[in-house]
């Protein structure tokens, strides 16, 4: 689907043959959006070798919300190793009761810490961006 936003300016298409961060071959200017940026710092290919690609607004916008799902992720991370040290020694009931009654968000976390299971992914899902759909200039003349 083509979103036109102003009648008046062209439609421009990008198409991006060199970026590995999505499955599809090409996207659309408008379809640049926080998933993806996302996917690429969950995958650790950021900033992703399209990004040159895009004008210089793109570029910024992107860099700004890969600032601000990274500090959300460094305080996931942080929060996950403050429970883990406050619970370090406890018995698994102990350490339960601990962390449901103050670090309930991060408790699956700290458990997959402490039986040395991987938890980072589980962490990214933390922070999966909501579902945004591309705002549309209203057009007077319609």
């Amino acid at each position: 689907m083509i979103y036109q936003f102003d009648k008046a300016a062209p439609i421009h298409l990008l198409q991006i043959t060199d970026c590995h961060i999505h499955n599809e071959p090409h996207r659309l200017l408008s379809g640049v959006n926080a998933r993806m940026v996302w996917e690429a710092l969950s995958k650790e290919q950021w900033p992703p070798p399209c990004m040159s690609q895009f004008d210089e607004e793109v570029r910024t916008w992107m860099e700004t919300k890969a600032d601000e799902l990274t500090d959300r992720i460094y305080e996931i991370h942080r929060r996950v190793f403050v429970a883990h040290r406050q619970v370090q020694g406890a018995t698994r009931k102990e350490a339960a009761a601990i962390l449901l009654a103050e670090h309930k968000d991060v408790a699956g976390l700290v458990f997959s810490q402490m039986d040395g299971r991987d938890w980072k992914a589980k962490a990214w899902g933390m922070v999966y961006p909501p579902h945004e759909r591309p705002s549309r200039v209203a057009n007077a003349n319609a």
